[in-house]
């Protein structure tokens, strides 16, 4: 018979089970699957690798599904992005640059300092995420950082008003499509289809 020695530190709330008898660890976990379920079997499962635990999360970044609505949504949102994002990155389409962006002063809120970070970032997560989600690659990653710069548009740029171009009506549009992604993911027509195959996991 199996015999479970506890051993409680009263110093801590640390607990030991100590199996005693002829029946070996792997009975254990067996025992304990049989007796508690699986949560407690769970305490003799060997721990993840870190390259499992980065695939685990790539898996679930790139999850998608084959449905058709997405594309006409990542190509919208993402060719607006890039191409704002190019005006300040790289100065195209009219745009001023990015040493220009980069040099202003002002910023929405009075936390962000230095200014200069604040304007990079949002500059680069226009035109990177305008280009990941146009291709669908990591569309989840794009959606989320075209979402923070409009929110931070939003709320510190645009608000109370409603009516473009001084109120939040296309930033909010803008806003909304970002959160059909964050969902959705890619879709068809996308990486994170071609390389996950969409399926459910």
């Amino acid at each position: 018979m199996l015999q479970l020695v506890v051993e409680i530190d009263n110093t801590d709330t640390a607990c030991n089970v100590t199996p005693r008898g002829s029946q070996s660890t792997d009975k254990l976990k067996h025992a304990g699957q049989a007796t508690f379920g699986v949560g407690y079997s769970n305490i003799f499962a060997d721990p993840k690798t870190p390259d499992e635990g980065w695939s685990t999360m790539l898996r679930k970044i790139t999850k998608t599904w084959p449905v058709w609505f997405t594309l006409p949504i990542r190509f919208t949102l993402g060719g607006i992005m890039f191409a704002h994002g190019a005006q300040k990155v790289l100065g195209t389409f009219g745009g001023a640059g990015f040493n220009a962006v980069i040099n202003n002063p002002n910023t929405p809120f009075p936390f962000m300092r230095p200014a200069w970070l604040w304007w990079g970032a949002a500059a680069l997560s226009e035109f990177v995420g305008g280009i990941l989600i146009v291709i669908g690659l990591l569309t989840r990653v794009g959606a989320f950082f075209v979402a923070c710069t409009m929110l931070t548009a939003i709320v510190g740029v645009h608000w109370p008003g409603f009516f473009a171009p001084k109120g939040i009506e296309y930033p909010l549009a803008l806003l909304a499509m970002s959160f059909s992604l964050l969902i959705s993911g890619g879709g068809m027509a996308s990486f994170d289809m071609a390389l996950w195959g969409g399926r459910r996991r």
